[in-house]
């Protein structure tokens, strides 16, 4: 599947509970925000322009509780590691899967050299370097756990070094983000 500038893999097994994922970002650091901030642009961080490998390994229950273990792989502008572990459970389903509200938190860890690249000079090594949690709205009826229709979540840097490291403007937020989805044929 091609989504943006990314190109997926995905191959499921023992009944669609266990799902292995894959896919190549290209041009991981883009920077064309979607919606006007008060940032000026020549103010942005300019990353190195980078490819990614990411691997998931997924596990989705009958009643859609679902859980992920990321791996992402950067193959030209660091060569630095992310692991994240991701976790959604379920609140209010309708129409088994057309609808489902869930409550979702994630952590990652990354070693120094994706820090570094993410968070600037002075970042950590090996330490869990953000967490994520809030609610989710998503179809899997129709469209795959994977993907969320809306999500709304506060996330946080982890680690003082991080935290404090060159890059680093907002330590935590709030996010929100909507998907769209039609068929084609």
């Amino acid at each position: 599947m091609i989504a943006g500038t990314s190109l997926y893999y995905t191959q499921k097994f023992s009944n669609n509970q266990f799902i292995v994922r894959s896919r190549i970002k290209t041009n991981a650091t883009g920077d064309t925000p979607l919606n006007y901030t008060s940032e000026e642009e020549d103010e942005r961080v300019r990353r190195d322009k980078t490819n990614e490998f990411d691997f998931y390994l997924e596990y989705q229950t009958k009643n859609f509780t679902y859980f992920r273990y990321q791996v992402s792989i950067d193959l030209v502008a660091h060569n630095g590691t992310y692991h994240e572990l991701y976790t959604h459970f379920p609140i209010y389903n309708i129409k088994d899967g057309l609808f489902l509200l869930g409550a979702f938190a994630s952590a990652g860890v990354g070693d120094l050299k994706h820090n570094e690249y993410l968070y600037g000079e002075g970042a950590a090594g090996n330490s869990i370097n953000n967490v994520e949690y809030g609610l989710t709205i998503r179809s899997p009826k129709v469209i795959d756990m994977f993907w969320p229709t809306f999500r709304v979540s506060r996330f946080q840097i982890i680690d003082e070094k991080n935290q404090n490291a060159s890059f680093v403007k907002e330590k935590s937020g709030v996010n929100a983000e909507a998907l769209m989805a039609f068929k084609i044929w």
